[in-house]
């Protein structure tokens, strides 16, 4: 088992799955970004058969969590979008669930570490996935919902219509420097 973590391996290493699919990737992530999905995949077989499944709820498309963009970018590589709205989970999935990476970094630029701006993630790849994981999975995909052209029209106009409040990216609250938290300080 590989562990992943940001800045250091972690995209390299989900290319590196991607790259060794054989037949079929399912990518399951609450907050998918088009632009960091399409650099994730940019070096997929063009061959695959890929599924997404994903949330959009109503406040993180808004806020720009996920992102609308999604569905023409899969109807276009005729890739099925899935919406499950219960999953927090985020794991990309290979090969009839031969494989898995399973962590905490979401599909967008901050969650896979692309860029000065990110979150410090963690992840590993299993390559020994038991008949009860691949239940699990098959279960979350088997819970979900194909979005179609109606529902994405639909979705598309109240996300329009929905206040978008604007959040500070951090609080202008200086800390302070003491760090004597540790036994050894």
């Amino acid at each position: 088992m590989k562990t992943l973590k940001s800045k250091i391996n972690f995209i390299e290493e989900l290319r590196y799955l991607i790259e060794g699919a054989q037949f079929e990737i399912s990518i399951f992530s609450p907050y998918i970004n088009t632009g960091a999905l399409t650099n994730l995949l940019k070096k997929s077989p063009t061959s695959l058969s890929v599924t997404i499944i994903t949330t959009w709820k109503p406040a993180d498309l808004a806020l720009g969590y996920s992102d609308l963009k999604l569905y023409p970018f899969c109807k276009e590589r005729n890739i099925p979008l899935l919406l499950n709205k219960n999953i927090h989970l985020k794991a990309i999935v290979i090969d009839n669930m031969k494989s898995a990476y399973i962590g905490s970094g979401n599909i967008t630029n901050a969650g896979l570490a692309l860029g000065d701006k990110y979150n410090y993630e963690l992840g590993v790849i299993n390559e020994n996935l038991t008949l009860d994981d691949k239940i699990y999975f098959d279960k979350i995909i088997s819970e979900a919902e194909p979005v179609d052209d109606e529902y994405y029209q639909k979705v598309k106009q109240r996300v329009e219509e929905l206040d978008k409040p604007k959040f500070d990216e951090e609080f202008d609250i200086e800390l302070t420097n003491k760090k004597d938290f540790l036994l050894s300080s």
